[in-house]
Protein backbone atom coordinates (compact mmCIF):
# COMPACT_ATOMS: atom_id res chain seq x y z
CA UNK A 1 0.00 0.00 0.00
CA UNK A 2 3.30 2.23 0.66
CA UNK A 3 4.27 1.90 -2.24
CA UNK A 4 0.76 2.82 -4.22
CA UNK A 5 0.40 5.87 -2.17
CA UNK A 6 4.18 6.93 -3.38
CA UNK A 7 3.35 6.22 -7.03
CA UNK A 8 -0.34 8.16 -7.00
CA UNK A 9 2.07 11.20 -5.53
CA UNK A 10 4.42 10.71 -8.15
CA UNK A 11 1.50 10.62 -10.94
CA UNK A 12 -0.17 13.47 -9.65
CA UNK A 13 3.36 15.44 -9.38
CA UNK A 14 3.90 14.76 -13.76
CA UNK A 15 0.01 14.95 -14.72
CA UNK A 16 0.57 19.03 -15.71
CA UNK A 17 3.99 18.58 -16.57
CA UNK A 18 3.02 18.58 -20.10
CA UNK A 19 5.56 20.47 -21.73
CA UNK A 20 8.15 17.58 -19.58
CA UNK A 21 6.62 14.70 -20.74
CA UNK A 22 5.21 15.68 -24.24
CA UNK A 23 9.19 16.06 -24.79
CA UNK A 24 9.83 12.58 -23.26
CA UNK A 25 7.38 11.11 -26.24
CA UNK A 26 9.35 13.22 -28.70
CA UNK A 27 13.04 12.49 -27.53
CA UNK A 28 11.34 8.63 -27.41
CA UNK A 29 9.98 8.63 -30.93
CA UNK A 30 12.80 8.32 -32.61
CA UNK A 31 14.03 5.11 -30.97
CA UNK A 32 10.51 3.55 -31.28
CA UNK A 33 10.26 4.60 -35.50
CA UNK A 34 14.11 2.95 -35.77
CA UNK A 35 12.85 -0.69 -33.33
CA UNK A 36 15.95 -0.15 -31.80
CA UNK A 37 16.94 -2.19 -28.78
CA UNK A 38 19.41 -1.42 -26.47
CA UNK A 39 19.23 -5.02 -24.94
CA UNK A 40 22.42 -6.57 -26.62
CA UNK A 41 24.73 -3.37 -25.12
CA UNK A 42 22.66 -3.64 -22.42
CA UNK A 43 24.11 -7.13 -21.61
CA UNK A 44 27.23 -6.00 -22.46
CA UNK A 45 27.54 -3.28 -19.99
CA UNK A 46 27.32 -5.81 -17.26
CA UNK A 47 28.66 -8.59 -18.45
CA UNK A 48 32.22 -10.20 -18.26
CA UNK A 49 35.73 -8.79 -19.54
CA UNK A 50 36.20 -9.96 -23.12
CA UNK A 51 39.52 -8.82 -22.92
CA UNK A 52 40.84 -10.48 -19.99
CA UNK A 53 42.93 -12.82 -22.06
CA UNK A 54 45.07 -10.18 -23.68
CA UNK A 55 45.06 -7.95 -21.32
CA UNK A 56 49.21 -7.83 -21.50
CA UNK A 57 47.79 -6.01 -24.87
CA UNK A 58 46.73 -3.17 -23.33
CA UNK A 59 49.68 -0.90 -23.30
CA UNK A 60 51.45 -2.20 -26.47
CA UNK A 61 49.51 1.00 -28.68
CA UNK A 62 51.18 2.95 -26.52
CA UNK A 63 54.51 1.21 -26.54
CA UNK A 64 55.18 -0.29 -29.92
CA UNK A 65 53.96 2.01 -32.35
CA UNK A 66 56.13 5.37 -31.03
CA UNK A 67 59.12 3.35 -30.85
CA UNK A 68 58.68 1.47 -34.33
CA UNK A 69 57.89 4.69 -35.55
CA UNK A 70 61.07 6.06 -33.97
CA UNK A 71 62.94 3.61 -35.27
CA UNK A 72 62.17 4.50 -39.31
CA UNK A 73 62.65 7.89 -38.54
CA UNK A 74 66.03 7.41 -36.99
CA UNK A 75 67.04 5.10 -39.84
CA UNK A 76 65.70 7.98 -42.40
CA UNK A 77 68.30 10.06 -40.71
CA UNK A 78 71.39 7.64 -40.95
CA UNK A 79 70.99 7.53 -37.10
CA UNK A 80 70.49 3.52 -36.72
CA UNK A 81 70.67 0.77 -39.20
CA UNK A 82 67.75 1.56 -41.76
CA UNK A 83 66.35 -1.93 -41.19
CA UNK A 84 65.67 -1.74 -37.39
CA UNK A 85 62.02 -0.65 -37.30
CA UNK A 86 61.08 -3.67 -39.09
CA UNK A 87 61.27 -6.22 -36.27
CA UNK A 88 59.17 -3.79 -33.97
CA UNK A 89 57.15 -4.00 -37.37
CA UNK A 90 56.79 -7.65 -37.00
CA UNK A 91 55.96 -7.75 -33.31
CA UNK A 92 52.74 -5.68 -34.16
CA UNK A 93 51.88 -8.11 -36.33
CA UNK A 94 51.83 -10.50 -33.91
CA UNK A 95 50.15 -8.42 -31.25
CA UNK A 96 47.21 -7.91 -34.49
CA UNK A 97 46.84 -11.93 -34.68
CA UNK A 98 46.99 -12.60 -31.30
CA UNK A 99 44.28 -10.05 -30.55
CA UNK A 100 42.26 -10.33 -33.32
CA UNK A 101 39.60 -13.09 -32.16
CA UNK A 102 39.09 -11.34 -28.63
CA UNK A 103 38.33 -8.50 -30.02
CA UNK A 104 35.74 -9.91 -32.66
CA UNK A 105 33.92 -10.85 -29.57
CA UNK A 106 34.39 -7.63 -28.29
CA UNK A 107 32.52 -6.27 -31.29
CA UNK A 108 30.15 -9.12 -31.61
CA UNK A 109 28.86 -8.02 -28.59
CA UNK A 110 28.38 -4.13 -29.22
CA UNK A 111 27.17 -4.07 -32.77
CA UNK A 112 23.66 -5.68 -32.77
CA UNK A 113 22.71 -2.54 -30.35
CA UNK A 114 24.98 0.15 -30.16
CA UNK A 115 22.83 2.24 -32.08
CA UNK A 116 19.54 1.58 -30.12
CA UNK A 117 22.23 2.50 -27.03
CA UNK A 118 22.87 5.73 -28.07
CA UNK A 119 19.50 6.78 -29.23
CA UNK A 120 18.86 6.99 -25.88
CA UNK A 121 20.76 9.76 -24.91
CA UNK A 122 18.24 12.65 -25.83
CA UNK A 123 15.65 10.81 -22.87
CA UNK A 124 18.04 10.94 -20.52
CA UNK A 125 19.11 14.36 -21.44
CA UNK A 126 15.50 15.19 -21.21
CA UNK A 127 14.86 14.09 -17.79
CA UNK A 128 18.28 15.10 -16.06
CA UNK A 129 17.39 18.88 -17.64
CA UNK A 130 13.81 18.26 -15.47
CA UNK A 131 13.55 19.39 -11.29
CA UNK A 132 11.24 17.31 -9.36
CA UNK A 133 10.14 18.27 -5.57
CA UNK A 134 8.15 14.78 -4.76
CA UNK A 135 10.56 12.07 -2.64
CA UNK A 136 9.73 9.60 -4.97
CA UNK A 137 10.62 11.06 -8.13
CA UNK A 138 13.65 12.69 -6.75
CA UNK A 139 14.85 9.11 -5.31
CA UNK A 140 13.71 7.47 -8.82
CA UNK A 141 16.27 9.87 -11.22
CA UNK A 142 18.62 9.90 -8.29
CA UNK A 143 20.93 6.67 -10.24
CA UNK A 144 20.49 8.97 -12.98
CA UNK A 145 23.62 11.29 -11.56
CA UNK A 146 25.61 8.33 -10.07
CA UNK A 147 29.20 8.35 -10.14
CA UNK A 148 28.57 12.57 -10.84
CA UNK A 149 28.15 11.29 -14.01
CA UNK A 150 25.24 11.79 -16.42
CA UNK A 151 23.79 9.00 -18.72
CA UNK A 152 23.74 11.40 -21.51
CA UNK A 153 27.18 12.85 -21.32
CA UNK A 154 28.21 9.03 -20.23
CA UNK A 155 26.42 7.84 -23.45
CA UNK A 156 28.14 10.62 -25.28
CA UNK A 157 31.45 9.55 -24.36
CA UNK A 158 30.65 6.15 -24.84
CA UNK A 159 29.38 7.45 -28.72
CA UNK A 160 32.85 8.91 -29.06
CA UNK A 161 34.80 5.87 -28.09
CA UNK A 162 32.84 4.03 -30.44
CA UNK A 163 33.02 6.19 -33.43
CA UNK A 164 37.11 6.04 -33.09
CA UNK A 165 36.82 2.21 -32.34
CA UNK A 166 34.51 1.82 -35.74
CA UNK A 167 37.41 2.99 -38.05
CA UNK A 168 38.27 -0.27 -38.56
CA UNK A 169 35.29 -0.71 -40.73
CA UNK A 170 36.83 1.55 -42.90
CA UNK A 171 39.30 0.42 -46.06
CA UNK A 172 42.57 1.24 -44.59
CA UNK A 173 41.54 0.09 -40.72
CA UNK A 174 43.70 -3.00 -41.23
CA UNK A 175 46.75 -0.50 -41.93
CA UNK A 176 46.25 1.88 -39.09
CA UNK A 177 45.35 -1.21 -36.89
CA UNK A 178 48.86 -2.47 -38.10
CA UNK A 179 50.90 0.61 -37.60
CA UNK A 180 49.06 1.50 -34.35
CA UNK A 181 47.56 -1.15 -33.05
CA UNK A 182 44.49 0.93 -33.29
CA UNK A 183 41.80 -1.56 -32.38
CA UNK A 184 43.51 -2.94 -29.27
CA UNK A 185 44.08 0.95 -28.06
CA UNK A 186 39.73 1.46 -28.96
CA UNK A 187 38.71 -2.18 -27.96
CA UNK A 188 40.49 -1.38 -24.08
CA UNK A 189 39.14 2.24 -24.22
CA UNK A 190 35.41 0.86 -24.90
CA UNK A 191 36.16 -1.86 -21.96
CA UNK A 192 37.73 1.18 -19.91
CA UNK A 193 34.25 2.84 -19.89
CA UNK A 194 32.34 -0.62 -19.29
CA UNK A 195 34.53 -0.85 -16.07
CA UNK A 196 33.40 2.60 -15.50
CA UNK A 197 30.15 3.10 -15.98
CA UNK A 198 28.54 -0.85 -16.81
CA UNK A 199 27.11 -1.40 -13.34
CA UNK A 200 25.13 1.97 -14.00
CA UNK A 201 23.44 0.88 -17.25
CA UNK A 202 20.64 -0.98 -15.65
CA UNK A 203 19.79 1.30 -12.95
CA UNK A 204 19.62 3.99 -15.63
CA UNK A 205 17.19 2.02 -17.94
CA UNK A 206 15.23 0.77 -15.06
CA UNK A 207 14.89 4.11 -13.99
CA UNK A 208 14.26 5.44 -17.58
CA UNK A 209 11.11 2.45 -17.78
CA UNK A 210 9.57 3.51 -14.40
CA UNK A 211 9.29 7.18 -15.41
CA UNK A 212 7.54 5.95 -18.90
CA UNK A 213 5.45 3.93 -16.99
CA UNK A 214 4.55 7.37 -14.29
CA UNK A 215 4.09 9.43 -17.28
CA UNK A 216 1.29 7.37 -19.03
CA UNK A 217 -0.78 7.18 -15.56
CA UNK A 218 0.08 10.77 -15.19
CA UNK A 219 -1.21 11.69 -18.86
CA UNK A 220 -4.24 9.46 -18.24
CA UNK A 221 -5.05 11.50 -15.07
CA UNK A 222 -4.45 14.87 -16.87
CA UNK A 223 -7.03 13.91 -19.70
CA UNK A 224 -9.52 12.34 -17.23
CA UNK A 225 -9.41 14.63 -14.44
CA UNK A 226 -13.22 13.38 -13.40
CA UNK A 227 -10.86 10.05 -12.28
CA UNK A 228 -10.81 9.80 -8.76
CA UNK A 229 -7.51 8.46 -7.04
CA UNK A 230 -8.05 5.53 -4.79
CA UNK A 231 -7.33 5.13 -1.04
CA UNK A 232 -5.35 2.11 -0.66
CA UNK A 233 -5.49 0.67 2.93
CA UNK A 234 -3.15 -2.08 4.42
CA UNK A 235 -5.55 -4.99 5.46
CA UNK A 236 -7.87 -6.93 3.43
CA UNK A 237 -9.57 -7.84 1.56
CA UNK A 238 -11.38 -5.12 0.39
CA UNK A 239 -12.79 -3.29 -2.77
CA UNK A 240 -15.71 -0.53 -2.36
CA UNK A 241 -16.28 1.02 -5.15
CA UNK A 242 -18.80 4.28 -5.64
CA UNK A 243 -19.85 4.98 -9.40
CA UNK A 244 -17.11 2.62 -10.90
CA UNK A 245 -17.23 2.70 -15.04
CA UNK A 246 -15.46 1.05 -17.39
CA UNK A 247 -11.83 2.70 -17.86
CA UNK A 248 -12.05 2.53 -22.15
CA UNK A 249 -15.88 3.60 -22.29
CA UNK A 250 -16.08 7.89 -22.89
CA UNK A 251 -19.29 7.69 -20.88
CA UNK A 252 -20.06 4.61 -18.78
CA UNK A 253 -22.76 3.82 -16.97
CA UNK A 254 -21.80 3.33 -13.52
CA UNK A 255 -22.70 1.10 -10.18
CA UNK A 256 -21.45 0.56 -6.82
CA UNK A 257 -19.97 -2.54 -6.52
CA UNK A 258 -18.34 -3.31 -2.24
CA UNK A 259 -16.74 -6.76 -2.35
CA UNK A 260 -15.36 -6.46 1.21
CA UNK A 261 -13.74 -9.48 3.91
CA UNK A 262 -12.78 -12.88 3.17
CA UNK A 263 -15.07 -14.96 1.03
CA UNK A 264 -17.25 -11.88 -0.22
CA UNK A 265 -18.96 -12.47 -3.88
CA UNK A 266 -21.09 -11.71 -6.24
CA UNK A 267 -22.79 -14.07 -8.36
CA UNK A 268 -23.78 -11.66 -11.93
CA UNK A 269 -26.95 -12.92 -13.69
CA UNK A 270 -28.69 -11.35 -16.58
CA UNK A 271 -29.51 -11.76 -20.25
CA UNK A 272 -27.29 -11.39 -22.88
CA UNK A 273 -25.73 -8.13 -23.42
CA UNK A 274 -26.96 -6.74 -20.20
CA UNK A 275 -23.42 -5.53 -18.92
CA UNK A 276 -22.54 -8.91 -16.71
CA UNK A 277 -19.31 -9.41 -18.45
CA UNK A 278 -18.34 -5.37 -18.61
CA UNK A 279 -19.26 -4.78 -14.73
CA UNK A 280 -15.86 -7.32 -14.46
CA UNK A 281 -13.87 -6.03 -16.69
CA UNK A 282 -14.50 -2.42 -15.08
CA UNK A 283 -13.55 -4.35 -11.70
CA UNK A 284 -10.61 -6.12 -12.95
CA UNK A 285 -9.17 -2.69 -14.63
CA UNK A 286 -9.36 -0.48 -12.42
CA UNK A 287 -8.04 -2.36 -10.06
CA UNK A 288 -4.79 -3.06 -12.13
CA UNK A 289 -4.77 0.61 -12.60
CA UNK A 290 -5.39 1.66 -8.91
CA UNK A 291 -2.52 -0.71 -7.92
CA UNK A 292 -0.02 0.65 -10.12
CA UNK A 293 -0.42 3.83 -8.45
CA UNK A 294 -3.12 5.49 -11.44
CA UNK A 295 -6.73 7.45 -11.32
CA UNK A 296 -9.71 5.23 -11.68
CA UNK A 297 -13.15 5.68 -13.43
CA UNK A 298 -14.45 6.23 -9.94
CA UNK A 299 -16.25 8.70 -8.07
CA UNK A 300 -14.06 6.90 -4.91
CA UNK A 301 -12.55 3.24 -4.40
CA UNK A 302 -11.16 2.20 -1.44
CA UNK A 303 -9.19 -1.07 -1.74
CA UNK A 304 -6.30 -3.21 -0.58
CA UNK A 305 -3.41 -4.72 -2.10
CA UNK A 306 -5.19 -7.38 -4.39
CA UNK A 307 -3.90 -10.21 -7.03
CA UNK A 308 -6.59 -9.80 -9.87
CA UNK A 309 -7.25 -13.44 -11.29
CA UNK A 310 -9.33 -13.54 -14.11
CA UNK A 311 -10.85 -16.35 -16.39
CA UNK A 312 -11.75 -14.32 -19.82
CA UNK A 313 -11.85 -15.23 -23.41
CA UNK A 314 -9.99 -18.49 -22.77
CA UNK A 315 -9.16 -20.33 -26.30
CA UNK A 316 -8.42 -23.57 -27.12
CA UNK A 317 -5.07 -24.59 -29.16
CA UNK A 318 -5.02 -26.45 -31.87
CA UNK A 319 -1.22 -26.83 -32.30
CA UNK A 320 -1.44 -28.04 -28.51
CA UNK A 321 -3.89 -30.29 -28.63
CA UNK A 322 -6.05 -28.35 -25.97
CA UNK A 323 -9.45 -28.31 -26.01
CA UNK A 324 -11.13 -25.29 -24.87
CA UNK A 325 -13.05 -26.58 -21.70
CA UNK A 326 -9.41 -28.35 -21.05
CA UNK A 327 -7.79 -24.87 -21.49
CA UNK A 328 -10.45 -23.62 -19.22
CA UNK A 329 -9.53 -26.09 -16.40
CA UNK A 330 -6.10 -24.97 -16.50
CA UNK A 331 -6.81 -21.34 -15.93
CA UNK A 332 -8.99 -22.35 -13.13
CA UNK A 333 -6.45 -24.65 -11.90
CA UNK A 334 -3.68 -21.84 -12.23
CA UNK A 335 -6.09 -19.10 -10.27
CA UNK A 336 -6.47 -22.02 -7.63
CA UNK A 337 -3.14 -22.39 -6.89
CA UNK A 338 -2.40 -18.55 -6.69
CA UNK A 339 -5.23 -17.86 -4.15
CA UNK A 340 -3.92 -20.80 -1.90
CA UNK A 341 -0.37 -19.50 -1.77
CA UNK A 342 -1.91 -15.56 -1.78
CA UNK A 343 -5.15 -16.46 0.74
CA UNK A 344 -7.30 -13.42 1.49
CA UNK A 345 -5.63 -11.30 -1.43
CA UNK A 346 -7.38 -12.61 -4.33
CA UNK A 347 -9.49 -10.53 -6.30
CA UNK A 348 -11.62 -13.20 -8.81
CA UNK A 349 -13.83 -12.43 -11.84
CA UNK A 350 -14.86 -15.73 -13.98
CA UNK A 351 -16.63 -14.68 -16.87
CA UNK A 352 -19.43 -17.88 -17.66
CA UNK A 353 -17.14 -20.28 -16.90
CA UNK A 354 -17.07 -23.86 -17.60
CA UNK A 355 -18.86 -23.89 -20.95
CA UNK A 356 -17.36 -26.61 -22.48
CA UNK A 357 -19.24 -29.19 -20.72
CA UNK A 358 -22.94 -30.21 -19.99
CA UNK A 359 -25.20 -28.19 -17.95
CA UNK A 360 -25.34 -30.05 -15.13
CA UNK A 361 -21.82 -31.07 -14.21
CA UNK A 362 -21.18 -27.59 -15.46
CA UNK A 363 -23.42 -26.46 -12.54
CA UNK A 364 -21.69 -29.03 -10.06
CA UNK A 365 -18.56 -27.67 -11.22
CA UNK A 366 -19.25 -23.77 -10.92
CA UNK A 367 -20.41 -24.29 -7.28
CA UNK A 368 -17.28 -26.07 -6.46
CA UNK A 369 -14.43 -23.87 -7.72
CA UNK A 370 -16.48 -20.62 -6.15
CA UNK A 371 -16.39 -22.56 -2.80
CA UNK A 372 -12.53 -23.34 -3.42
CA UNK A 373 -11.81 -19.70 -4.15
CA UNK A 374 -13.84 -18.38 -1.29
CA UNK A 375 -12.02 -21.08 1.09
CA UNK A 376 -9.26 -19.30 0.13
CA UNK A 377 -10.14 -15.92 1.41
CA UNK A 378 -10.60 -14.55 -1.95
CA UNK A 379 -12.98 -12.36 -3.50
CA UNK A 380 -14.66 -11.82 -6.30
CA UNK A 381 -17.59 -11.86 -8.74
CA UNK A 382 -18.73 -14.65 -11.76
CA UNK A 383 -21.23 -14.13 -14.25
CA UNK A 384 -23.25 -17.06 -15.29
CA UNK A 385 -26.76 -17.66 -17.05
CA UNK A 386 -26.53 -20.83 -14.69
CA UNK A 387 -28.82 -19.94 -12.16
CA UNK A 388 -28.16 -22.71 -9.77
CA UNK A 389 -25.32 -20.96 -8.93
CA UNK A 390 -27.49 -18.13 -7.26
CA UNK A 391 -28.18 -20.85 -4.81
CA UNK A 392 -24.72 -20.27 -2.65
CA UNK A 393 -25.95 -17.09 -1.55
CA UNK A 394 -28.81 -19.44 0.83
CA UNK A 395 -25.63 -21.02 2.34
CA UNK A 396 -24.44 -19.53 5.53
CA UNK A 397 -21.05 -20.87 4.98
CA UNK A 398 -20.37 -18.20 2.38
CA UNK A 399 -20.69 -14.47 1.57
CA UNK A 400 -22.71 -15.03 -1.71
CA UNK A 401 -24.65 -11.89 -2.86
CA UNK A 402 -27.07 -11.73 -5.86
CA UNK A 403 -26.97 -9.27 -8.20
CA UNK A 404 -28.47 -8.97 -11.77
CA UNK A 405 -28.56 -6.57 -14.95
CA UNK A 406 -32.21 -6.94 -16.62
CA UNK A 407 -33.19 -5.71 -19.83
CA UNK A 408 -37.04 -4.65 -21.55
CA UNK A 409 -38.32 -4.20 -25.07
CA UNK A 410 -39.76 -0.79 -25.91
CA UNK A 411 -41.47 -0.51 -29.48
CA UNK A 412 -40.08 -3.99 -30.24
CA UNK A 413 -36.71 -3.38 -29.48
CA UNK A 414 -34.36 -4.15 -26.84
CA UNK A 415 -32.91 -1.70 -24.20
CA UNK A 416 -30.61 -1.65 -21.77
CA UNK A 417 -30.15 0.65 -18.79
CA UNK A 418 -26.72 -0.95 -17.21
CA UNK A 419 -27.65 -0.81 -13.82
CA UNK A 420 -27.03 -3.31 -11.14
CA UNK A 421 -29.58 -4.51 -8.96
CA UNK A 422 -29.91 -6.86 -6.32
CA UNK A 423 -31.17 -10.51 -6.38
CA UNK A 424 -31.45 -13.01 -9.23
CA UNK A 425 -32.82 -11.72 -12.48
CA UNK A 426 -36.40 -12.94 -13.88
CA UNK A 427 -36.37 -12.68 -17.67
CA UNK A 428 -34.48 -14.04 -20.52
CA UNK A 429 -33.66 -12.42 -23.79
CA UNK A 430 -31.61 -15.55 -25.79
CA UNK A 431 -34.45 -16.48 -28.07
CA UNK A 432 -35.82 -12.53 -28.75
CA UNK A 433 -31.88 -12.06 -30.09
CA UNK A 434 -32.21 -15.07 -32.45
CA UNK A 435 -35.25 -13.31 -33.70
CA UNK A 436 -34.04 -10.05 -33.97
CA UNK A 437 -30.78 -11.71 -36.08
CA UNK A 438 -33.46 -13.38 -38.32
CA UNK A 439 -33.56 -16.38 -37.07
CA UNK A 440 -37.21 -18.10 -36.95
CA UNK A 441 -37.20 -19.42 -33.72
Amino acid sequence: AAEVRARQAAVKELAPLLDFRHGLIAAGTEVESARLDPTPLRAWAHGGDLLAPIRWARLLPYVLPPLTVGLWLAGREGLVPPWLHWPGLFVQLGVVVATRRHLQRLHAAISPGEQGFLRFAPLFAAVEAQRFEGARLRGLLAPLGGGGVRPSEALGDFGTRLSLAEVRRNQLGPVLHLLLLWDVATGFRLESWRKQHGAQVDRWFDALAELEALCSLAGLSHDRPDHAFPEVVDEGPEFEARGLGHVLLDRPVTNDVSLSGRGTAWVVTGSNMSGKTTLLRAVGLNAVLALAGGPVCAEALRLSPLQVLTSMRVKDSLERGVSYFYAEVQRLKLLLDVASARPGTGLFLLDEILLGTNARERQLASREVLKLLLGHGAVGGVSTHDLALATLAEDPAYKVRNVHFRDEVVDGQMRFDYRLREGVVDTTNALRVMRLAGIPV
